[in-house]
Parts: C-alpha cells; structure tokens; sequence
C-alpha cells in the first residue's frame, strides 16, 4: 500500500498501486481498480518504508525449502499461489485438481511434454502477478528483491538467500510448487 498526501487540502490517502507517468503520478486504490491522475507537484508520496512489515498481504504467502545453489546451504523461499484464470484467488489445500486443469494453457500442456515428470497446473507464483509481487518486496525486503533473470532475459522479484545473497531462481518455485500440489502434500503458510 501507498500512502500520499494532497498537499492543497492536506488529506492523507492511501493507495494499492501509484507509477509515475511523465509529470503525473497514476493511483490506483483498488487491485484492477479505477486510475486516478494526480500531478506530481500536487501530492507527497510518503516513505513508509519503515512500517512495511505491518503491511497486511490480501494473499496467502507459502514457504518452502531450498539448498541454496551458490552456498549449498538450506534457504527458504516465499511466493503466493494463485488461479492463473484472473480471479485473482489464492490456491488453498487441498487442492482442486479441476479447477487448476481448467487454467491450463497450452504452454502449460507443452510444458509437460518438455518435463513430463512436472504436471504444470495453471497457477501462478512469484514474479506472475506486478501487484502482488510488489507487495511481496514491500512486505519482505530482505527476502525478496527485483533482480535481473538471465534466463528470462528481465528483472523480475526473485527470493534471496539467506546466507550468501545469491538470488534464487523463480523456476524453482513453480516446479516445486506444481510437484507437491501433483503429490497432494500441503505447503506451509506463513501468512
């Protein structure tokens, strides 16, 4: 969340999303929600960076373990779990198998053609959804930071090692994601 002030009547507002445009800065108060334009000189974006971990997250956040690959050390790492149907819901255990077959795609389906031990269900993990990535960074920016994905070709969120910093791929987390839902086991929930 984004909090500003409008500085001719001195109302403070709190936001989901603001990105600059030019001189203006775009607000969004609702995900998918309505743009608002406000001109940069008419408003102060405040810095509540210090109060990020009181964010509350619309989201449920999952965590799974991880040997780190430059440190070979256990990590954790987070990510949300979503329909890739646009609904915006979090996938919750158990699992609903046809529901996440529905939101195939045929990437997906070649996917699995590629990895056949890897069922690729149609979700969504970190670095799928900009606003609940951004939230994610928001809420854990010692975990997790926008970094530049060689094998994607772009920055995107990745999760951080706890140990060394190397950024760990987001590969990972939907293949292990898809594997454990394949297997019917639960994913622990931190938030």
């Amino acid at each position: 969340m984004i909090r500003f002030i409008i500085k001719k009547t001195g109302e403070l507002k709190t936001a989901f999303s603001a990105k600059e445009s030019g001189n203006k800065i775009i607000v969004q108060f609702q995900e998918k929600g309505k743009e608002y334009t406000y001109f940069k000189d008419s408003i102060e974006i405040l810095d509540d960076s210090k109060h990020t971990a009181n964010i509350d997250l619309p989201f449920r956040v999952y965590a799974l373990d991880k040997i780190c690959y430059r440190c070979r050390r256990p990590t954790e790492v987070i990510t949300y779990i979503k329909y890739a149907d646009d609904t915006g819901e979090d996938v919750t255990y158990p699992w609903n198998y046809d529901r996440l077959f529905r939101c195939q795609t045929l990437d997906h389906v070649f996917a699995h053609l590629y990895n056949p031990l890897i069922e690729y269900y149609g979700l969504g993990v970190l670095g799928s959804i900009e606003s609940a990535d951004s939230l994610l960074v928001k809420k854990y920016p010692k975990r997790i930071k926008y970094e530049y994905s060689r094998q994607m070709d772009k920055i995107c969120p990745m999760n951080i090692c706890s140990h060394c910093g190397a950024h760990q791929g987001n590969n990972y987390v939907y293949e292990e994601v898809n594997k454990l839902i394949h297997e019917k086991k639960p994913i622990r929930i931190i938030k």
